[in-house]
């Protein structure tokens, strides 16, 4: 059982989520529900849950910063925001500050379960949409050259491009496996030589050092 602790300052949404776990879900437990995020610190500290998921905008503190402390308390801990709010800033801060996940509160429940599933297991979660706009404003500003390229990603095999232009793309690990037409298995197999290779520990790691050189994958 993954047990979940909610961060959200509209208590109607929090509610509405308690709900839906609870009742989709027998394989997470919300431990707590708070509505800001100076008074779910503490909590989350003696609670040590599986994952947070946690708005962006609050009163106090915001879910950007409170990810950081979370990191620092619970570094075992994952962390997904939750919000209505998709700046390029919130995105980038978050995941700097360790979060595993962004996602935008209109998605339907199923949806964000199997997000959360993912997250708990150090999956990278963020939509499709959000992740190329990314990707085209880092390559813009980057004005990566071949000359710029790293070392190891010439060591790539065809294979491990694809799957790593589908990683940095925000795709699961089932969406990567389905696309590339291997086992979900093999996929993680794949993506443990990319760590190796890219020498990186984690998705959102790998993510980063590689997201500037979409267009030669």
């Amino acid at each position: 059982m993954h047990r979940v602790v909610l961060v959200d300052d509209q208590v109607l949404f929090v509610e509405s989520l308690k709900s839906v776990i609870q009742n989709r879900a027998d394989d997470f437990e919300v431990v707590g529900a708070f509505y800001d995020a100076d008074t779910a610190l503490g909590a989350i500290e003696a609670l040590k849950p599986d994952l947070v998921l946690m708005d962006v905008r609050m009163p106090g503190i915001d879910g950007v910063q409170a990810t950081r402390k979370v990191m620092e308390l619970c570094p075992d801990t994952r962390v997904v925001m939750l919000t209505t709010y998709d700046e390029d800033e919130y995105l980038t801060r978050a995941f700097q500050y360790g979060a595993v996940g962004y996602l935008l509160k209109d998605m339907p429940p199923d949806s964000l379960l199997a997000c959360m599933r993912s997250a708990v297991s150090g999956q990278f979660q963020m939509p499709t949409k959000l992740a190329n706009r990314l990707l085209t404003k880092d390559q813009s500003a980057a004005g990566v050259s071949d000359a710029d390229l790293p070392d190891w990603l010439y060591d790539l095999s065809r294979k491990e491009r694809s799957i790593l232009r589908l990683i940095v793309e925000g795709y699961t690990n089932d969406e990567i496996a389905r696309q590339v037409f291997l086992a979900p298995q093999t996929v993680k197999n794949y993506i443990s030589r990319l760590y190796g290779k890219a020498d990186v520990d984690s998705r959102p790691h790998l993510i980063r050092v590689s997201r500037s050189y979409i267009a030669y994958l």
